[in-house]
């Protein structure tokens, strides 16, 4: 693939996650606090639960990425009611690559999406899309 066409592409693909984001905002009230952290920050990932999830068998499921050699972040979510705040909290020591070597976010923005997910044989479902800066 040609560096032009590969530019494009990876232009193309932020101006949807940009508007992803707005209507994800709009629909399910998206917030991310901080949106700017410190590297020691914890930040939380809230919205309004668009179905229900008992914790065990269907949970909601955030997964966030930053800078290269960086964290790689996961949470999920407990018992959730459809029309309920669910809150996800990331910290850097949630490292999913290296937990225990890993307690402070490297500087940069990182990026991540929130799913419904069920471990019965249904395809998961997109919630959202969030994303937040260390400086």
């Amino acid at each position: 693939m040609s560096s032009r066409v590969l530019s494009v592409s990876l232009v193309a693909l932020a101006i949807w996650f940009v508007g992803v984001s707005v209507a994800d905002a709009a629909k399910y009230g998206f917030t991310v606090f901080p949106r700017l952290g410190a590297p020691a920050s914890a930040f939380q990932v809230s919205f309004v639960a668009p179905w229900s999830a008992d914790g065990d068998n269907t949970e909601y499921w955030v997964d966030v990425v930053g800078p290269p050699a960086c964290a790689q972040v996961s949470d999920t979510g407990g018992r959730a009611r459809r029309g309920q705040r669910e809150v996800l909290r990331l910290t850097a020591g949630d490292d999913l690559l290296l937990p225990r070597f890993r307690s402070r976010w490297c500087r940069g923005s990182y990026v991540g999406l929130v799913y419904w997910q069920t471990l019965a044989d249904a395809p998961n479902r997109y919630v959202g899309y969030v994303r937040f800066r260390v400086r």
